[in-house]
């Protein structure tokens, strides 16, 4: 993929609405922060409870849908959560590339990269290629991620990978 005419200026929108986009679809928040537990005790709890059915990062697409809808239903999750919902925007939109990405306790979606680049070395990415974190609600360029060991992406669309419609409620 050779790097976008607008610098990924589109992109950077883009990862921007879907922070949005699940931060007001999952109201209640975080279910492991503690200021939205405290704030939403009750709710938190049964959503927490809901979400223990998809306790997982699945590798297919169907599963990342189902986490996106459940989570939409009970209106919290963590991260995995947030990056489904997150995921599940972009994938509706047309959005492509994009792929949830994961280490071993945090999961975010990057969007716009190229398929050479080595997803554990957040450096190979291009400057046009943007991650959505909507568990922190931030918004930041792949080649900036720094930290832990990154492992490869759970679950990508390509370029011009479908999106089945069917799955969606």
């Amino acid at each position: 993929m050779t790097a976008p005419a607008d610098g990924g200026l589109l992109y950077q929108m883009w990862a921007q609405q879907a922070v949005s986009y699940t931060v007001n679809r999952l109201p209640l928040g975080r279910a492991n922060n503690m200021g939205d537990l405290i704030r939403s005790p009750i709710s938190l709890v049964w959503g927490a409870f809901v979400l223990r059915c998809y306790d997982q990062i699945s590798d297919n697409i169907q599963t990342v849908q189902t986490r996106a809808n459940v989570s939409k239903g009970v209106q919290m999750g963590n991260c995995q959560e947030h990056a489904a919902v997150g995921f599940d925007f972009l994938a509706k939109r047309g959005n492509r590339p994009i792929a949830i990405q994961a280490r071993p306790n945090h999961a975010w979606v990057v969007i716009g990269f190229d398929r050479n680049c080595d997803f554990t070395q957040p450096s190979s990415f291009p400057d046009w290629s943007w991650v959505a974190d909507p568990w922190q609600r931030q918004v930041y360029r792949t080649n900036t991620i720094s930290g832990a060991a990154y492992y490869e992406p759970v679950i990508l669309l390509g370029e011009f990978a479908p999106y089945p419609d069917y799955l969606h409620p």
